[in-house]
């Protein structure tokens, strides 16, 4: 069971964050740019379960925004595109667990839910890697 949610976060990651890096490898989107993209996700996600996803989808949007704007990951300077890569699933999927850490609960162990998000990361950086060789 718990491997089929360990999939199932790491095929998310990899849908939102295929998109969000395709955007900042060919633009340099306006702020609010991913809290709209994650924001809609989380909605349409919520009509399907419970609404905490759209709490983090909101902070970890405006997170990521913030990150695009302090970092500026562009192809010009891939080491601040895979910064950015690595650390927006980072930031998302902490802010997922803690807040359902605080709600509801994690029926997960500590090492399970803390090693979900470095793999996410790395998944980030990976795919961060494959936008700019």
């Amino acid at each position: 069971m718990r491997t089929q949610a360990v999939t199932s976060i790491l095929l998310t990651n990899l849908v939102i964050m295929v998109p969000v890096l395709l955007i900042v490898r060919r633009w340099r989107p306006p702020f609010g740019t991913f809290t709209i993209l994650l924001v809609l996700n989380a909605l349409f996600m919520a009509a399907l379960s419970r609404a905490e996803p759209i709490v983090v989808a909101l902070v970890g949007g405006l997170i990521a925004d913030l990150l695009v704007a302090w970092l500026r990951p562009s192809p010009d300077r891939p080491t601040h595109l895979r910064a950015f890569s690595a650390l927006m699933p980072g930031v998302v999927w902490t802010l997922y667990f803690l807040v359902i850490r605080l709600g509801p609960g994690v029926a997960w162990s500590w090492p399970l839910w803390t090693g979900t998000i470095v793999w996410t990361a790395l998944e980030g950086l990976a795919l961060g890697l494959l936008m700019v060789p």
